[in-house]
C-alpha cells in the first residue's frame, strides 16, 4: 500500500513560498485545472508529473507553462522559448479565454487516500483499457524504438485508461511525438 495524491492543496503557495522543485511522479493528478494552486508558487522551477493521467491531456505542457511561468523544466525536459510563445498564444487574452474555460478545475475536498493497487491503474477514473487495447500497447512496447517511447507506452498501460484521443497505434504514435517534442 502507498499514498496516491489526487489533488494539490489550495494553500500550497502560502505554506511553501520558496518551493523550487516539485516531483509528483506516479500520483493521480487527473485534470489540468488541478495544478491551479501551484500558480501561487512563484519560485517553482522544476516540476514533474510523470505517471499521472494529466500527462495524457491535450496541451498539457503548454498549460503548465502558461500557469507556472517560472517553471524551467517539466518532466525532466527543458522548457523552450517556442513553447512559451505557443502557451501565450493559446491561453492568453480574449482568444485564449475559450481554451482556459474548457479547462475546468476539479474540486477535491477529500484528503489523499490510501490505495491498494491491483495492477489496473490504481483506481484512476476514466474509460478503462480493454484486453485488446492492452495487447496492442504491449505489442507497441515490444516494437518501441526508444526508451522514451517505452516509458510513454508503459505509462498509458499503467494508468489503465484510454488516452483522450482514443487508442489507435497510428494516432497514439502522433500523441507520442507531440508528447516528446521539446
Amino acid at each position: 500500500m502507498f499514498f496516491i495524491f489526487s489533488y494539490i492543496a489550495a494553500d500550497v503557495g502560502a505554506k511553501l513560498p520558496n518551493l523550487r522543485t516539485l516531483a509528483l511522479t506516479n500520483n493521480n493528478i487527473c485534470e489540468l485545472g488541478d495544478i491551479e494552486p501551484l500558480a501561487e508558487c512563484k519560485k517553482l522551477e522544476y516540476v514533474t508529473f510523470i505517471g499521472n493521467p494529466i500527462t495524457h491531456k491535450d496541451n498539457y505542457r503548454l498549460y503548465i507553462i502558461y500557469k507556472l511561468p517560472s517553471v524551467r523544466v517539466i518532466d525532466f525536459n527543458r522548457v523552450r522559448l517556442t513553447e512559451r510563445d505557443a502557451a501565450k498564444k493559446m491561453f492568453k487574452g480574449k482568444s485564449g479565454k475559450k481554451a482556459r474555460d474548457a479547462i475546468q478545475k476539479s474540486v477535491h475536498t477529500e484528503e489523499p487516500s490510501e490505495v491498494e493497487t491491483n495492477g489496473n491503474g490504481g483506481g484512476i477514473p476514466g474509460q478503462k483499457l480493454t484486453d485488446e487495447d492492452r495487447d496492442k500497447i504491449k505489442e507497441a512496447i515490444r516494437n518501441a524504438k526508444s526508451l522514451s517511447e517505452v516509458n510513454y507506452l508503459q505509462s498509458i498501460l499503467a494508468s489503465g485508461k484510454v488516452p483522450e484521443k482514443g487508442w489507435n497505434r497510428q494516432l497514439d504514435q502522433n500523441n507520442f511525438e507531440e508528447h516528446m517534442q521539446v
